[in-house]
């Protein structure tokens, strides 16, 4: 039943569109192309009509339409990000195994002035995908290195909250943060239930007051020692436990 509850948190957060910015959702689709490139390019020269067998050409527009609607949809939904239409990578790649060895490609003609140009042409495309794994991922993840905030967060929490402890999240919501925090984690719905041996708990910024006001642990009280931002900027806040 947590899981459930801590599951269906997360996911409705999403729905919710919390912290949404038209700039990044308008950008969705874009950025979900960038992750096949440069196999993506190949699609607009597919012809399903060109595969010989009828059953071949059912299955390649069932496929077809199997990606692109949950493609769109799951890009479309408030505060979706790109990396979540990833799936949808398999059977976009199956399908352009299909079309390659089906030869159902119909490449324009300035391009083609004989069949042996075929290869030259797939060629072309394996040494581009090639030269952007190897060099275009690398230095992309180079350049977003500073720019994850989620990480960013949890080395902050891992500095300051031992390995050994107990960390207590008072209903986190959706925090990502967690998958990368060394200590270990459980969840509580509300300040109250935190137990009476408690020395590390997070809230969320609405909750700081009633953290403060919580005597359950006296002559110990409750301070805040660090303010951290989750992926969506907003404030959480790390207390401990302490005379």
């Amino acid at each position: 039943q947590v899981a459930m509850d801590k599951w269906s948190a997360q996911y409705t957060g999403r729905l919710k569109g919390v912290d949404f910015k038209f700039f990044s959702w308008i950008q969705n689709i874009p950025r979900s192309l960038i992750y096949f490139v440069p196999w993506v390019l190949l699609f607009p020269f597919a012809r399903f009509s060109k595969f010989p067998d009828e059953s071949q050409r059912r299955l390649a527009r069932a496929m077809g339409w199997g990606i692109a609607v949950p493609f769109v949809a799951v890009n479309l939904v408030p505060g979706a990000v790109a990396r979540y239409s990833m799936p949808a990578i398999v059977p976009g790649s199956w399908l352009l195994a299909m079309i390659c060895t089906g030869n159902a490609l119909q490449w324009p003609r300035s391009w083609m002035r004989n069949d042996r140009d075929w290869p030259k042409v797939v060629g072309a495309f394996v040494t581009l995908g090639l030269a952007i794994g190897a060099i275009g991922y690398p230095l992309t993840a180079v350049v977003l290195k500073n720019r994850q905030q989620v990480k960013k967060a949890a080395a902050e929490i891992n500095s300051l909250v031992p390995a050994t402890e107990t960390l207590y999240a008072v209903n986190p919501d959706y925090q990502p943060v967690f998958f990368y925090v060394k200590p270990h984690v459980e969840y509580v719905s509300y300040v109250k239930h935190l137990p009476v041996d408690t020395r590390y708990f997070l809230v969320r910024g609405g909750k700081e007051e009633e953290a403060l006001a919580a005597r359950k642990w006296a002559p110990l009280r409750a301070y805040a020692i660090a303010r951290v931002k989750d992926y969506s900027k907003r404030e959480m806040i790390l207390f401990k436990v302490a005379p």
